[in-house]
């Protein structure tokens, strides 16, 4: 098998190196953490990036290979686990990304003894965004919880998310699904939808936390139709009506066109009877 081949290409004095570990980290193949093992023992350093500063173990984080990544961070150097790839993101961004739980919790644990500005649970990539900014903005309300309980430092609205999640568990169809799903159409959790939609009803909130909810909004209901119909269903389309009234910023906005397009005329409906269509011409002629 491969494995074979890579031990007789290693004995026979072919010097192992980072790209083949890298080669190695991204292959889907459950034969490629043998051929990575024998990597290591032949002395290939995790340590070396590419020319985008990007290790191995970035690249198991992103593809959500836990096996992978633990044993990486096994036999990595101390402080591996907060190397920044070209885009600034640790290992926890990445894993987040990828949205397998697995991953982030062994991604949680390697980052959690870092100090920000080393790569800990705090530390921003190049769009200034936490790990667990990333699992706000894709409906991860268990990424967000597991990240609280790891003692990072959340917002107010990531606080709320991941008071919010409750622990479940979901049939091996609905996970097979999910697996098949680009990250992207991962529909949000029913938790992190109806948080977000609490809060932009909450008239008592201060407005800053109200568009940072509706930030979320925006990005969640750009991923898919499925978040787009929760907000239908969960009331969100009013209450985004009402902050645009009040606050005439992208975020708001945003976040109505994102709802209101979709390929039923549902939303549009309900956006066009909470007076959307009139609330975005006083924006416009405001703006003139």
């Amino acid at each position: 098998g491969v494995v074979g081949v890579v031990c007789a290409l290693l004995h026979s004095g072919v010097e192992p190196d980072a790209e083949c570990l890298r080669a190695a980290a991204a292959s889907p193949s459950p034969r490629a953490i043998s051929v990575v093992r024998a990597l290591l023992d032949a002395g290939a350093d995790i340590s070396v990036p590419s020319r985008a500063n990007t290790l191995a173990t970035h690249i198991a984080a992103a593809r959500g290979n836990v096996d992978m990544l633990e044993e990486l961070i096994r036999r990595a150097p101390v402080g591996c686990a907060g190397v920044k790839d070209a885009d600034k993101q640790t290992i926890l961004h990445l894993a987040v990304r990828s949205g397998d739980i697995a991953t982030i919790r062994v991604a949680i644990t390697a980052c959690a003894p870092l100090k920000t500005r080393q790569g800990g649970l705090e530390a921003w990539d190049r769009w200034k965004r936490t790990g667990a900014a990333w699992a706000l903005r894709l409906g991860d309300a268990e990424a967000v919880s597991a990240l609280r309980d790891a003692g990072a430092k959340l917002t107010d609205l990531e606080l709320h998310v991941a008071d919010a999640w409750r622990h479940g568990t979901l049939s091996q169809r609905t996970l097979a699904q999910r697996e098949l799903r680009p990250s992207r159409k991962r529909e949000a959790s029913i938790e992190m939808m109806t948080t977000l939609g609490e809060r932009l009803a909450n008239s008592t909130l201060d407005a800053e936390h109200r568009v940072e909810a509706a930030a979320a909004v925006r990005e969640l209901a750009c991923a898919s139709g499925a978040n787009r119909d929760a907000c239908r269903r969960l009331g969100i389309i009013p209450s985004l009506c009402a902050l645009v009234r009040e606050q005439h910023c992208v975020e708001s906005i945003g976040a109505l066109r994102n709802v209101a397009y979709n390929a039923s005329t549902e939303n549009q409906t309900v956006a066009g009877d909470a007076g959307a269509v009139e609330i975005l011409s006083n924006v416009i002629r405001s703006r003139a």
